[in-house]
């Protein structure tokens, strides 16, 4: 929490209002850490009680609900931004007149580091959905009081939110400042919710079902291939499945996708086994 906090009080960009949902149940109220206790001193923090939310979507929609700013951003605890990020997005919308626009970020693991979405200035038509890493921390966008998180999806309501406001405002191209602005820090096993690939393979539907309004069948089919896989990774099906969802990446997303092919073939192997 400290870590996300200090990038946010850090940016360069310094009119903000930073909205502190606190909805970590198994913690002791934030407004109870001493380590935190200069942080939330800053007249720009205002924390929310979260700890009715259940999801990470409800937790989000307190703070959207709260928010009076012109433009949104989002940020989870164990993350953080680089001191530029909220600047240089505001300035390119600003440029671009888009609502909303993406970054690129950098996975941080113990021992390696790799920077994603660095090389593209913009995403067109079905590369949005097909080639874009649409995660909250990346999005950047106007106030829209008509989009909210759905909050019966407990996986992937980023991905659902984001193709809200593509569709809501009919974007066909959404700009991104290609320098990773976010450092994203990946839970340790068995601590995120993604682990959950049902929760996932839900989310995924609701997107598809979303992405009929405005996306070809190409790249509907790109994105029932990334959850199919997902799903599999978890355990769903036999082999002859599995090997069936590899085949489909393939052919609908390409074969740039190869590294994540390699790690789904790891992660199913390392399973026990696999449920029919």
């Amino acid at each position: 929490m400290g870590r996300a906090l200090r990038s946010l009080l850090a940016q360069t960009f310094t009119n903000l209002e930073v909205l502190l949902v606190d909805s970590n149940r198994r913690e002791p109220p934030v407004a109870d850490n001493p380590e935190l206790e200069a942080l939330l001193r800053d007249p720009r923090v205002r924390l929310l009680d979260g700890r009715a939310t259940r999801s990470a979507a409800m937790s989000r929609n307190v703070g959207l609900r709260a928010a009076g700013g012109s433009w949104i951003t989002f940020l989870d605890d164990d993350d953080e931004y680089r001191p530029d990020k909220i600047a240089a997005q505001h300035a390119l919308a600003c440029a671009s007149g888009a609502p909303l626009v993406l970054c690129g970020y950098e996975f941080a693991w113990p021992h390696r580091r790799r920077r994603r979405q660095v090389g593209r200035t913009q995403f067109t038509g079905d590369e949005i959905l097909t080639r874009a890493f649409l995660g909250s921390p990346v999005l950047f966008h106007r106030r829209d009081e008509h989009v909210r998180f759905d909050e019966t999806l407990a996986a992937g309501e980023d991905l659902h939110y984001a193709l809200q406001l593509t569709l809501r405002h009919r974007l066909r191209a959404l700009p991104c400042v290609p320098r990773a602005l976010v450092v994203v820090f990946p839970q340790a096993t068995g601590q995120g919710v993604h682990h959950d690939k049902e929760a996932v393979w839900r989310a995924c539907r609701a997107s598809l079902r979303l992405a009929r309004g405005g996306f070809s069948r190409a790249a509907r089919h790109a994105l029932l291939a990334q959850g199919r896989i997902e799903r599999a990774i978890g355990g769903h099906g036999g082999p002859a499945h599995f090997l069936g969802c590899l085949i489909a990446v393939l052919r609908w997303r390409g074969t740039h996708e190869w590294r994540f092919v390699i790690y789904a073939l790891m992660a199913r192997l390392r399973r026990p086994q696999a449920r029919a």
